[in-house]
Parts: structure tokens; C-alpha cells; sequence
């Protein structure tokens, strides 16, 4: 939800500053992801919906994004 993510941005923040040179990235669904979009500690925004968890279909389909990623 888009309370999960405005309480969560202080430990994305700190994560970057605690490991300068670390590649993050964040899944979230789309109200989110107007948030999040072009904040400057975050390299990569995976952008899914609940829907995707119930699928397997689009389930696998962002596991293999994410693993490719990583």
C-alpha cells in the first residue's frame, strides 16, 4: 500500500547510505510506483500488482525478471 512505502523510504535511504555502491531495487505495485519513480537511492523499480501474486503465469514472469536483475 502506499502507507507501506512512504514509511519505508527512510530505510531505503538509509540503505544508501550505508552501502554507497550497492544496486537497489524495489517491487511495488502501481500506486506506489508514483512515488518511488526517479527517487535518487533507488537504481531499478519493479512495477507488479497483487493480481500477479495469484497468477502463476505473471508470478514466474516477475520471478524471472527479478532474477535476471540480480
Amino acid at each position: 500500500s502506499i502507507g507501506d512505502v512512504v514509511l519505508s523510504v527512510p530505510a531505503l535511504c538509509a540503505l544508501r547510505r550505508k552501502f554507497p555502491e550497492s544496486r537497489i531495487g524495489w517491487v511495488v505495485e502501481s500506486q506506489g510506483a508514483q512515488l518511488l519513480d526517479g527517487h535518487a537511492d533507488l537504481d531499478d523499480l519493479f512495477v507488479t500488482s497483487k493480481a500477479a501474486f495469484r497468477s502463476p503465469r505473471e508470478f514466474f514472469k516477475l520471478a524471472k525478471e527479478l532474477r535476471q536483475w540480480g
